[in-house]
């Protein structure tokens, strides 16, 4: 079920390929405000479309972003004592360097992630604290790699969701993603 828009009394939804209106006298939306401001929610400059709603991917790009992440989630077979539960990588060679690090974060840069590249990643460890995150004698990390925010491409919203989704993918291509995953495996070695 993937709601396609919301109204201030209930929802429009599509499920199994039909279209439906949900009532409803509170709605909570955990999504990000400006994907819910273009894409969800109702204004006086965007209407419904009973007969033939959509399921689509914008934002409202005059919102001020924090920077973009890429995240990793592994689980390794081996135990990693070396990490508290919160750990933070920072690049502080010289203080060009550290300005550097903060590229993707500060002006929206993306870093061409090479051996000599200064970057900044946080890593958590859930098992420090719940030995439930991992089986015994294994570990289990989320890494998080600020990175620049997507670019929008006004076009994209036209599309439908998994097509528009496909299209911001090739922002983040798996190229590009393999060198960052390369980068954090370096500085945690």
């Amino acid at each position: 079920t993937t709601v396609t828009q919301i109204e201030n009394d209930g929802v429009h939804i599509i499920a199994n390929g039909k279209s439906d209106f949900i009532q409803a006298d509170r709605i909570v939306v955990n999504a990000d405000l400006p994907f819910a401001t273009e894409s969800l929610l109702v204004s006086d400059t965007r209407t419904i479309a009973n007969d033939n709603p959509q399921d689509n991917f914008d934002w409202d790009d005059s919102f001020d972003f924090s920077s973009g992440v890429v995240a990793f989630h592994w689980s390794v077979n081996i135990p990693c004592h070396d990490l508290n539960t919160h750990n933070v990588f920072l690049s502080a060679s010289s203080k060009k360097d550290a300005v550097k690090s903060w590229g993707a974060v500060r002006e929206n840069v993306r870093s061409d992630m090479k051996d000599d590249t200064p970057f900044n990643f946080y890593v958590h460890r859930a098992s420090k604290t719940d030995p439930a995150a991992a089986p015994k004698g294994c570990d289990s990390i989320m890494i998080l790699v600020p990175t620049e925010t997507l670019e929008r491409k006004k076009e994209y919203a036209k599309l439908a969701r998994d097509e528009a989704i496909e299209r911001y993918k090739g922002q983040f291509d798996d190229v590009y993603i393999a060198k960052i995953r390369e980068a954090v495996l370096n500085r945690l070695s």
